[in-house]
């Protein structure tokens, strides 16, 4: 298929460019590995490194295209299957025609891609977030804002090696209390500091955060995720069941932090308790990932006969959104157990797509998942290595739950209606999402004295 030169990968936009224009531009070795790189998620693999390889080639930076905005270097996680990329994918793509974008993307591999905008992989041979070359590829590229879609505590990293001057913006989650103070009153350099939820401000301002406050939410795509009628998504999905099973997902990540260890404990608890015969677990996930063996699990927990795993052997094998449209469909509730979420995604994709769910009232889904049956923690564990907070929902109010869904089909359609009202807002829309996130990117370019004048300076001489 052949694709417009805003889809080609960066390097033939390079070659398609004007001469004049490619000799005055620096060059960037890119390194490419000739093996898959493992996707580190939220929360994990803070100290993260990739091996270093020769370099492969050069990549020449970009000519300036005249734009009313100015060139702008977003970093976060990109052409993967993760949550930090829907998010890199959902305003990216509103704010390029506006902003000469140019992505440096964790966890990309340097692989084809369709994206309306350049692409290239932040890992360069050190560590996989391109921390340790940001002053370089600042000066490579010469961004009037950078605006970094990933973890506080990666985000803080940069601001320590950040070029004096930029305009730095932070685009953070917080999934959890106990957030480090010493980071926190770090992240008041940031030109401004953005979060996903009033959560998630209340814990870095508990944590000596003393910066502007600045809520943003996250988007969804409404026209790749809605409701389908279910017996033709489950067909669709390749599921094989009974007529009238009774499936219960979960869809979210193999990782410590999502606890899918407690979805499947929580499942056969309330089967066995109440002598259930015709429910499904679904769980949509990589098989090998840096969680659990779930079919281990699941035989030990009596219900291997019950267990459904939709996803890929590996997670860069994952399926793309508009397959997991078929995926939400197919199930009759949602639920997940999560030590907590910066936003939680899957829920709301979940939930545009009609399917009722059971959440752990806390952290971000306290917050923003109004229609949702929330269910209490009864208790606080604390992570690894970052030393922060996660709430454990509590089996005996969670099986209650799912026992009260699976026997009203009227309080299903209740939460469904009440789901798809939810995530219709406009608040709640991609396009609002890049409007805020460029009002603050504009804002931040006003604030540096001769930054704007330049940007613009810069555009009018091309």
């Amino acid at each position: 298929m052949k694709t417009s030169p805003a889809t080609r990968p960066l390097e033939r936009q390079i070659k398609t460019g004007r001469k004049a224009a490619a000799k005055k531009s620096r060059s960037v070795a890119v390194q490419k590995p000739a093996h898959a790189l493992p996707v580190v998620a939220s929360g994990e693999g803070v100290m993260a490194m990739a091996s270093p390889l020769p370099p492969q080639g050069l990549r020449t930076a970009p000519a300036r295209r005249p734009k009313t905005k100015g060139r702008l270097l977003w970093i976060g996680d990109a052409v993967v299957p993760t949550g930090f990329a829907t998010v890199t994918h959902g305003v990216v793509s509103h704010l390029h025609p506006t902003w000469e974008v140019i992505v440096s993307g964790v966890n990309y591999d340097g692989g084809p891609h369709s994206l309306p905008f350049p692409v290239m992989p932040a890992w360069q041979g050190g560590d996989m977030w391109g921390i340790d070359r940001f002053r370089h590829l600042c000066a490579e590229f010469a961004p009037d804002a950078v605006i970094i879609n990933s973890d506080w505590w990666n985000v803080a990293k940069f601001v320590e090696v950040a070029p004096r001057g930029l305009s730095v913006i932070g685009y953070m989650p917080v999934d959890g209390g106990n957030v480090n103070s010493k980071t926190m009153r770090s992240l008041g350099k940031l030109a401004a500091a953005v979060w996903y939820t009033d959560f998630g401000h209340r814990e870095a301002t508990k944590a000596g955060f003393s910066g502007a406050r600045h809520v943003v939410p996250h988007g969804i795509d409404l026209d790749i995720f809605r409701p389908e009628e279910q017996s033709e998504a489950r067909k669709r999905a390749g599921l094989t069941l009974p007529k009238n099973a009774f499936v219960v997902g979960n869809v979210n990540r193999n990782q410590p932090r999502k606890r899918l260890d407690v979805t499947v404990q929580i499942f056969a608890a309330w089967t066995r308790r109440h002598k259930i015969r015709d429910a499904y677990l679904l769980l949509h996930c990589a098989k090998n990932d840096t969680g659990w063996d779930l079919e281990s699990l699941a035989r030990h927990y009596g219900v291997a006969d019950r267990l459904i795993i939709t996803g890929d052997e590996e997670i860069r094998g994952m399926k793309e959104q508009r397959s997991l449209r078929r995926i939400y469909n197919s199930l009759d509730v949602q639920i997940t157990t999560t030590l907590g979420e910066g936003w939680g995604l899957t829920t709301m994709e979940g939930m545009a797509c009609g399917i009722p769910q059971i959440v752990p009232d806390a952290a971000a889904l306290a917050e923003w998942a109004e229609p949702a049956v929330k269910v209490p923690c009864s208790r606080e564990l604390v992570h690894p290595v970052l030393n922060t907070t996660g709430a454990l929902v509590d089996e005996e109010r969670f099986i209650e739950a799912l026992h009260a869904l699976y026997q009203s089909p009227a309080r299903r359609r209740s939460l469904s209606a009440r789901g798809l009202e939810c995530v219709s807002r406009d608040e709640f829309q991609w396009s609002s999402v890049a409007r805020q996130m460029d009002e603050i990117a504009t804002a931040s370019l006003r604030a540096k004295p001769g930054r704007k004048t330049r940007a613009m300076t810069a555009a009018g001489t091309r």
